[in-house]
């Protein structure tokens, strides 16, 4: 097992490096400043130091050892200072402090946070020797501190390697961010501006991002004649952005109205990572799926936001004595889905009624309103069901849909035909199959269209 130092501790990658290094067997020095509210929400048994950016000159004073030095400190990261020359050019200089302090604590590794940031715009996929033309401030640094570690490693022997982390999210993420700040907005019914999003993006779990550093690491301290190297810190999941969220609008039922085009960005950024050499140094494969870290922020937020009094509710009727909630589903405070298949079965045997009678009232031939009908009610009924039952708009799954309820007819008939041989007549064993297909219906649904994923 080996010692990390890991400056900007309390970050939010920072914290689930250092969960991820603990839980791994790894001792853990965090450093961040005395004036940090987060520090407390480290993990126990991790040994924390209080020390400013412009102390890390004098780091191996206070740690006489660490095998590896991971740096994600760094200031100026938001949007209105990542172009505040003075600052980019502070962290320059206490970055190389901090190679020097590794260097003198007898570090074998030292690890920074690099950014997507120093690509700059690349419309195609992005591997590691992709050339940097960085359009910021906070990308020429990154940029340049790249440059320095390769310079120190080549003079001193310790190992570097350069992280280029794109879009990390997780439950603890700022809520400024894209992702969290759609999610609120969806669940508080707020009208959303965004650029077009027609570029390409990629999306990574944070716990995933923290494995994939540990094991980056790992692989750097064991790889003989390694010296040092850039990785891309990404995931396999690139979609064009306006995808993602979609899928979040369709995953938090919401009501809110998406405004693309609303903000025009200076410069785009698209995001097509390539992983290949972060997979082949640390045979990391595994991702955690979008739409689960997704659903699990929507029940976080949920729960923050009731408890603030903050999620809205839609002026309507009560259901049950309680307000409904604006997620775009009336039948919400409902819990039950067999209730709510139920309700909706009802509503659906009326529009597929009501569609005949209006055809045989125009003069269509009743194989023809019967043919109109039957075509119209599936629709109506993969629309309704998927929406109002399990909270589900993807209409990919018609095909699924329509495929199970050929299922169910035969299932149905069958039933009736048996009903007929026990002694009923034509309309009690109708009558008699109705809850027997519409429980097996509902499992069908939920088991083979609507199934989670």
């Amino acid at each position: 097992m080996s010692t990390y130092l890991i400056t900007g501790a309390t970050s939010f990658i920072g914290m689930e490096i250092c969960r991820t290094l603990q839980n791994n067997g790894h001792t853990v020095i965090a450093v961040c400043r005395d004036s940090s509210k987060a520090k407390d929400r480290l993990p126990s048994g991790i040994e924390v130091m209080a020390a400013d950016m412009r102390e890390y000159a004098r780091l191996h004073e206070k740690v006489k050892h660490a095998d590896i030095f991971i740096n994600l400190a760094w200031a100026g990261t938001g949007h209105d200072c990542r172009n505040t020359v003075d600052i980019q050019e502070n962290n320059i200089e206490y970055t190389v402090d901090a190679m020097h302090s590794a260097h003198k604590m007898g570090c074998k590794v030292f690890v920074e946070a690099g950014s997507q940031a120093e690509y700059g715009t690349v419309m195609t996929t992005i591997t590691e020797e992709t050339p940097c033309r960085p359009f910021s401030e906070y990308g020429r640094a990154k940029l340049a501190i790249n440059e320095k570690g390769v310079e120190f490693s080549e003079s001193t022997g310790m190992k570097y390697v350069h992280l280029r982390i794109f879009s990390i999210f997780g439950e603890e993420d700022h809520e400024w961010t894209l992702v969290m700040s759609c999610i609120n907005k969806m669940l508080t019914g707020q009208e959303i501006e965004l650029s077009s999003c027609t570029q390409h993006w990629n999306f990574l779990y944070y716990k995933d991002a923290a494995t994939q550093i540990m094991k980056l690491c790992e692989y750097a301290m064991r790889k003989d004649g390694f010296l040092h190297g850039i990785y891309n810190i990404a995931s396999r999941d690139t979609r064009i952005l306006k995808d993602f969220v979609e899928r979040m609008k369709e995953l938090t039922n919401t009501s809110s109205k998406i405004c693309y085009g609303k903000i025009v960005p200076v410069n785009i950024v698209s995001l097509q990572p390539d992983v290949s050499k972060t997979e082949n140094a640390t045979r990391h494969y595994v991702y955690t799926p979008f739409d689960k870290v997704v659903e699990s922020i929507i029940e976080k937020e949920k729960k923050k936001l009731e408890k603030a009094g903050k999620l809205q509710y839609r002026h309507a009727e009560e259901c049950g004595g309680t307000s409904l909630p604006l997620s775009g589903n009336p039948l919400h405070c409902i819990n039950s889905k067999f209730l709510r298949f139920i309700l909706i079965g009802i509503l659906n045997t009326v529009f597929g009624v009501g569609v005949y009678c209006l055809m045989i009232f125009i003069g269509l031939p009743y194989f023809i309103a019967t043919l109109i009908s039957n075509v119209l009610g599936v629709l109506f009924n993969f629309k309704t069901t998927g929406k109002f039952v399990f909270e589900n708009n993807d209409n990919s799954l018609i095909f699924r849909f329509t495929l199970c309820y050929l299922f169910i007819y035969v299932i149905n008939t069958g039933v009736v035909k048996l009903m007929l041989l026990s002694g009923l007549d034509e309309y009690w064993a109708g009558i008699s199959a109705t809850p027997i297909v519409a429980i097996c219906s509902f499992f069908m649904l939920k088991r083979f269209v609507y199934k989670k994923k």
